[in-house]
């Protein structure tokens, strides 16, 4: 099994920006899953990484970069990690959610 992550130079379709777009897996079995780190998160499941490249590759825009098990992965933005419990009620995700409509949000 293998990490990787897609790099956009480009964004050709205005939609996923530049930099670390998404990041994945490649099971030994060369079947690949990618989550993609948007504010409107998906994940997508391929045959193998020539499919990823061939669907998400845009022109060589974007590049599959492999991640080392020991190396560091990138910051995660804001909007992807997980949102902390309402201080309120303890709802969880904090947010619209909330049981009691809390304003804390």
């Amino acid at each position: 099994m293998r990490l990787f992550q897609l790099h956009r130079d480009e964004d050709s379709s205005g939609v996923s920006g530049t930099g670390v777009v998404a990041e994945g897996v490649e099971f030994t079995n060369r079947e690949c899953v990618i989550h993609w780190l948007a504010k409107r998160s998906s994940m997508g499941m391929y045959a193998t990484i020539d499919d990823v490249v061939a669907i998400h590759g845009h022109d060589d825009k974007t590049r599959v970069v492999w991640v080392e098990a020991s190396a560091p992965v990138h910051t995660v933005p804001d909007y992807v990690k997980p949102q902390s419990p309402c201080p309120t009620c303890g709802a969880s995700p904090r947010g619209p959610s909330c049981p009691i409509k809390c304003d804390e949000f």
